[in-house]
């Protein structure tokens, strides 16, 4: 039997720097992030060894040295950086990264804005 993990972290928060305005590289504001992480092959269904499957520790890890990291302009891009770091274990088929902006400098109410951006193994 062929099983399908998916390794995810929700609602993660942190501080950051990113914006294409400048007062928001200067004040920053807090960004959510989720990430699913989809593994092409996962031992830890029975090995119930953390070495076996992705750990969450370096998705947050990964997570907040993008955000607190250099600012960006575009939450693409920042999106981009995550799925970068996350793929970087071979067991990672594909990952999903959803980033929100709570805080929008936009002449309208919205509650925020995000990307997901989608990145497969190839």
């Amino acid at each position: 039997m062929a099983d399908n993990v998916h390794v995810c972290v929700h609602d993660f928060v942190a501080f950051g720097r990113h914006g294409v305005l400048p007062s928001e590289r200067e004040l920053g504001q807090r960004f959510e992030v989720d990430v699913d992480a989809e593994l092409s092959e996962c031992r830890g269904t029975e090995s119930d060894a953390v070495e076996d499957t992705l750990d969450y520790a370096r998705i947050t890890s990964a997570i907040a040295d993008v955000i607190e990291g250099p600012p960006r302009a575009l939450l693409e891009r920042l999106a981009s950086e995550i799925a970068d770091r996350v793929l970087v274990d071979f067991r990672v088929r594909r990952v999903t990264v959803w980033i929100r902006k709570p805080s929008v400098p936009v002449p309208h109410v919205v509650s925020s804005t995000s990307v997901t951006l989608v990145r497969d193994r190839t």
